[in-house]
């Protein structure tokens, strides 16, 4: 409790700007240096339309009033070493130490009573800075003969503009609504796919939003390994931050009154131990969200929320449509309640939320030491209703069906001969799918203790998926899905760089900056450029399709046949006007087109005449 004050106080009265992770400079001795800072705080004001950028740096420490006073007159001067991808400077400045006795309330209470802050502070102006960038810093305070006293180095990032968090928020949101319009446009006049069931008789199965799913659990991918315990380059989390909304990460309603700053005096605020704190962790702080078990209580709340909307959309789309026929083999088609509804809307959480559900609960696990024991047994529980809504799916409903909004039959490897045992291996590939991204989550929310370890896992899972896909001529070379696979796999590969001690600054800023651009080209000609091609082949072919004639009234003046023999032009015309059913083939295009049945309203009629 005692030293829990002391940092609280220490907060207070040493730190003037924002808290910045910072560790002792390589080689240098802490037994050596008098000074020995216990925090250090930054503060950058930008001026002139962002060509200047004041750093303001500030050191300090708690120590008797007495020998404040003599240690702050040890370093008159500093040296500000400047360091980023394609610059670097060393600007040297004078300090300004102060020593401060501070109020007894904010101290311990085995503390001197006439304990002083010391405080060392140097700023200069440090240029321009790019709209995606992080910096190296180290400060060398030097004593008067320009000896090097004390050293502390941290990596500092600048606040993105709102220009720029705009433009990434709502370039991904854009994407993604896009393609999820495409994906209702195709599931409701593409024409079903006929699939052999093995047994004799032929079903019919219709993809439910196609690429919405993949789409999605890329994005969730995307945000939840930038919250590995690895060390990013600075810039690279609070671009990834922006995509939150998608794996539930958001910030309310419950907060307990606590929340994390994100920004603070123009830079990002990261509070912890340079090395020592979760992935996540940070990715939270960086996010501005709540403290971590708020987070994921409110990630709950948001699934009730969206159980419920699922639920009363199904209702209402069944409502609506109630002859409409299914193509859901989950149940008869004359079964219609509260009992298939549930299960559609498990089958909606599990196929699109079960990454960041799995991930952040099993997060709770990390912090299990200190968090109170029903939260864990929260967690615990969620986790194994999970499991067990997954097992009840399959054993109530076909596997094939459960990957409605997964997998995409017709993306099927065209180039092999058909083979009877398909319908075996889309099941045995669907459930390797609801597997693995239930193993994508347990590591990247149970693994936190081990960056290496994430990263091996993941791997590893990517490497099964791919081999999965050819084994089981799941899509086809250039598909949807394996392409992701395949980017993700080498994004992970990539970030072998942000392991600890693995790469230099430089590089693990140009390796950010590379994923950055991959995650990008993924999103923009992986997802949405082909969703303008199925819009496109969608409307030319809407647009080519065979018309009923339509004739004028010139044109029925013009029939010769008397108007009062109803029946004789019903047996004159019947084989050009109205053909049989079963002599209308399926067209191979996907558009909509005229359907005769044989108890039509028109037929019907004439018939009675």
């Amino acid at each position: 409790m005692n030293a829990r004050i002391g940092l609280a106080g220490l907060a207070a009265t040493c730190v003037s700007g924002a808290y910045v992770q910072w560790q002792p400079c390589d080689g240098f001795s802490s037994k050596t240096d008098p000074i020995m800072p216990t925090s250090l705080s930054a503060k950058l004001e930008s001026s002139n339309g962002g060509q200047n950028n004041v750093l303001a740096l500030d050191a300090g420490r708690w120590m008797d009033e007495t020998d404040c006073g003599k240690v702050a007159l040890l370093v008159p001067s500093a040296t500000l070493e400047f360091t980023m991808l394609g610059r670097s400077s060393v600007y040297s400045t004078s300090t300004n130490t102060t020593c401060k006795r501070i109020a007894s309330s904010l101290t311990s209470l085995d503390a001197s009573p006439t304990t002083a802050a010391l405080r060392i502070s140097v700023s200069d102006d440090i240029g321009f800075l790019p709209p995606l960038s992080t910096f190296h810093t180290i400060l060398h305070l030097q004593d008067d003969d320009l000896e090097e006293a004390s050293c502390r180095q941290a990596n500092i990032t600048p606040a993105l503009s709102s220009a720029v968090n705009s433009t990434i928020t709502y370039t991904t949101w854009g994407v993604f609504l896009f393609v999820l319009l495409v994906g209702i446009i195709r599931s409701i006049y593409n024409t079903p796919i006929a699939l052999d069931s093995g047994e004799g008789d032929r079903r019919s199965m219709r993809t439910v939003l196609p690429n919405v799913g993949d789409c999605l659990q890329y994005l969730q991918f995307v945000f939840l390994t930038g919250g590995l315990s690895l060390r990013y380059p600075g810039f690279y989390q609070p671009v990834l931050s922006n995509l939150s909304w998608f794996s539930l990460f958001v910030n309310g309603p419950i907060t307990h009154g606590a929340t994390y700053d994100r920004v603070g005096d123009g830079i990002y605020v990261m509070n912890g131990t340079y090395g020592g704190t979760y992935g996540l962790e940070l990715m939270t702080q960086i996010a501005g969200a709540a403290m971590t078990r708020d987070t994921w209580l409110n990630m709950v709340v948001l699934l009730v929320i969206l159980v419920v909307g699922t639920a009363l959309a199904i209702e209402a789309f069944w409502f609506v449509n109630p002859t409409r026929a299914s193509n859901d083999d989950s149940a008869p088609s004359t079964t219609w309640g509260l009992h298939n509804t549930f299960s559609r809307v498990l089958r909606v959480i599990l196929s699109y939320f079960s990454l960041p559900l799995t991930a952040l609960s099993f997060y709770q696990l990390d912090n299990a030491a200190w968090q109170p024991a029903y939260h864990t047994s929260l967690a615990v529980t969620l986790i194994l209703a999970m499991m067990v809504a997954f097992a009840w799916l399959l054993h109530r409903i076909p596997t094939r069906s459960l990957g409605l909004l997964m997998f995409d039959g017709a993306k099927r490897y065209r180039k092999v001969a058909p083979r009877k045992d398909f319908c075996k291996q889309d099941a045995r590939f669907i459930l390797t799918l609801f597997v693995l991204v239930f193993v994508r989550g347990a590591v990247v929310g149970g693994l936190q203790i081990s960056g290496p370890a994430q990263l091996a896992a993941l791997a590893a899972s990517e490497l099964v998926l791919l081999a999965s896909i050819a084994g089981f001529q799941a899509y086809s070379t250039f598909s949807i899905g394996t392409l992701a696979a395949s980017i993700r796999l080498c994004s992970l590969v990539c970030m072998v760089a942000f392991l600890p001690g693995f790469a230099t600054f430089q590089v693990k800023c140009i390796m950010g900056y590379l994923l950055l651009a991959l995650h990008a080209s993924m999103v923009i000609f992986g997802f949405f450029v082909p969703a303008v091609y199925e819009l496109g082949s969608l409307f030319m072919s809407w647009w080519k399709a065979p018309r009923p004639h339509v004739y004028g009234l010139r044109q029925l003046r013009r029939r010769e046949l008397s108007r009062t023999d109803l029946s004789g032009i019903y047996a004159a015309e019947a084989g050009d006007t109205y053909p049989e059913p079963d002599a209308i083939e399926e067209p191979a295009t996907r558009y909509l087109h005229p359907t005769y049945l044989s108890e039509s309203p028109s037929t019907l009629q004439l018939a009675s005449k």
